[in-house]
């Protein structure tokens, strides 16, 4: 259950996760909640992999029903109406209507496995559990501090329904070592850690000498550009020259661009439209600025992995799991922009160290190999 034909790292990881299964002969679907374009060459789908359309709403009453409900779920997260009403939680997550359509549609096409992705899609499925005849795998998409003690996300003030959910998975993925233990934990749930796949069957090369910054993905608060622009101001008040190009879409774009213009850096920051094509950009660039407040498995920090990028982020756990053992990376304290500043300028200077740590990069790739990843599903898929 997923809707893999829009932007994000996480439609990637999809796409890239039912590819790798296809490849080993599993008869992959994908249930879309969204009556949205089909575009396999998005995140080259494999044309073998099954798209079924089940929207959530299918007439005016369903769409005002569902927005009051997602009205009542956003407030919930930042007020929590309804921390000490479970199932009353559990309802505004999807309309019965179409739990309905989706159970049918589950048992009539017999499937093995239904893998909820992410929070929403996990919490749908483990709702209707006992009314399918299917295993059912919920699949975190962030970190446990991001879904779980950030006022405002889930499962911030969602923790008594999850409990309640939880023995309902068969199975519960998780991208990192850290939430497996937080939430073994609090919660009678056993986790799997497997980290996110590449998004390249092959490793690429940067240009440690083209001299530009490159930071991509959805425009939105949590990936904190921000701060990426009061970090590059910084830099080139210390003397930076680089550029800086910044790849993506979304809610956040105009006030990306505003910032851009008040600091008067529209001729060093160049802001680019979403591209299938990312790999044209990582080729080219000499190192990633990640700003991110918090991430799961980042695909922009993997993948700039895959293309030997030296990588300057600020040390959230997820990072510091995923380099650890290698010197592919300048971890940043949270969240000293002073600090990231100086860093930029710091690697400008040193050629040596961009060489070093683009080695580094390519190295890192093997903890998110495509063989361990896919042995890792198989096992959950037994």
């Amino acid at each position: 259950m997923a809707s893999p034909f829009t932007y994000g790292g996480e439609q990637r990881v999809v796409s890239v996760v039912a590819n790798l299964l296809t490849s080993q002969n599993y008869d992959v679907s994908i249930i879309c909640s969204e009556n949205t374009k089909i575009d396999l060459s998005l995140y080259d789908l494999n044309k073998n992999v099954k798209i079924h359309f089940l929207p959530e709403c299918v007439n005016f009453t369903e769409k005002v029903c569902r927005k009051l409900k997602r009205k009542i779920l956003d407030m919930n997260a930042r007020i929590g109406i309804l921390s000490c009403f479970p199932k009353l939680n559990e309802k505004m997550y999807s309309l019965s209507s179409y739990k309905k359509r989706l159970i049918n549609h589950i048992n009539e096409e017999k499937y093995d496995y239904i893998i909820g992705v992410a929070s929403y899609y996990s919490i749908v499925a483990a709702s209707i559990a006992k009314f399918i005849n299917t295993k059912v795998i919920g699949w975190q998409h962030n970190n446990y501090y991001a879904y779980f003690e950030t006022k405002g996300r889930r499962f911030y003030n969602e923790k008594r329904m999850f409990y309640n959910l939880c023995s309902n998975f068969n199975s519960y993925v998780v991208l990192m070592n850290l939430d497996k233990e937080n939430i073994e934990k609090r919660y009678p749930i056993k986790c799997t850690h497997i980290f996110n796949p590449g998004s390249f069957r092959e490793n690429g090369m940067c240009d440690i000498d083209k001299h530009i910054f490159l930071s991509y993905g959805r425009f939105s608060k949590i990936k904190g550009y921000d701060m990426l622009i009061e970090a590059y101001k910084k830099y080139k008040e210390m003397g930076g020259t680089w550029k800086l190009d910044v790849v993506g879409e979304g809610e956040e774009r105009e006030n990306i661009i505003l910032a851009i213009k008040e600091k008067k850096l529209e001729n060093d920051i160049i802001i680019h439209e979403f591209t299938e094509n990312i790999q044209e950009y990582l080729e080219k660039s000499s190192a990633l600025l990640v700003s991110s407040r918090w991430e799961g498995c980042s695909m922009t920090f993997n993948e700039a992995l895959q293309f030997g990028l030296p990588i300057i982020a600020f040390d959230i756990n997820n990072f510091i799991e995923v380099t650890k053992g290698y010197e592919s990376a300048i971890l940043v304290p949270q969240f000293d922009i002073e600090k990231f500043a100086k860093e930029m300028l710091k690697l400008e200077r040193d050629r040596a160290l961009r060489c070093h740590m683009s080695e580094e990069a390519h190295k890192n790739t093997v903890v998110f190999n495509d063989k361990k990843i896919l042995k890792q599903w198989k096992k959950i898929l037994k």
